[in-house]
């Protein structure tokens, strides 16, 4: 639900913005808690689809006035 929910935002070319960050951080936590399940990401190389997730990620949060400060408040909660 998660992928399909990053699909539809970046069909609908909605801004990478807090909503989006709060997606991709909950896409990566259950992709890391279940590495195994098929039904989290159909993409054929997952490799290379969260690699690139996890670069947007970083660019989007260089764009934020505090990004550092953003991304570690958001790793503690």
């Amino acid at each position: 639900m998660l992928h399909r929910a990053l699909q539809t935002h970046n069909q609908l070319e909605k801004p990478q913005d807090t909503e989006w960050l709060h997606m991709v951080l909950s896409f990566l936590k259950a992709y890391v808690e279940h590495q195994n399940d098929e039904i989290l990401i159909q993409e054929v190389d997952k490799v290379k689809y969260v690699s690139e997730l996890v670069d947007s990620l970083r660019k989007s949060l260089e764009g934020l006035e505090s990004g550092a400060f953003y991304l570690l408040s958001m790793l503690i909660y």
